[in-house]
């Protein structure tokens, strides 16, 4: 099996790609921990229930999907980086506001989260082929 998790700010376009990525590579199955916590203060709970989803089935590739990563696995770290003011842009394209707070919590999850093996850069408005071929080139090892 096969473990890859991408980490990274909200907006930082995690999502977006990989769940064209998922649907254009269907031997990839794609947890995202979101679907899994039902309150901040379920985390680990949350943790522990994917980890089981993951490890009790026979998914020969997997990509989770988390903000700052989940330190008991075993798994490829890809980062998917973007610069504050165009988190902030994309934040307010969804018509969200950021606040202080918001801008402290992407700040702390850069410090606890897992440490990236690889970081891709997704401030610019690169497109999908692109993305992929980079994202292509790091699980592969090339």
């Amino acid at each position: 099996m096969k473990i890859v998790q991408v980490i990274g700010s909200p907006c930082s376009g995690k999502s977006t790609f990989l769940r064209r990525f998922v649907s254009e590579n269907p031997q990839w199955k794609l947890f995202d921990i979101v679907d899994y916590r039902y309150s901040s203060e379920e985390w680990l709970v949350a943790e522990n229930y994917l980890i089981k989803d993951i490890l009790y089935k026979e998914y020969p590739y997997v990509i989770i999907e988390s903000a700052q990563g989940l330190h008991e696995l075993n798994a490829l770290n890809i980062e998917f980086y973007c610069d504050i003011q165009t988190l902030i842009k994309r934040h307010q394209k969804r018509g969200l506001e950021v606040t202080d707070e918001d801008l402290q919590r992407y700040s702390i999850l850069k410090m606890i989260g897992i440490k990236p093996q690889f970081t891709i850069d997704t401030s610019e408005n690169i497109s999908y082929e692109h993305l992929a071929s980079k994202f292509f080139k790091v699980i592969h090892g090339i």
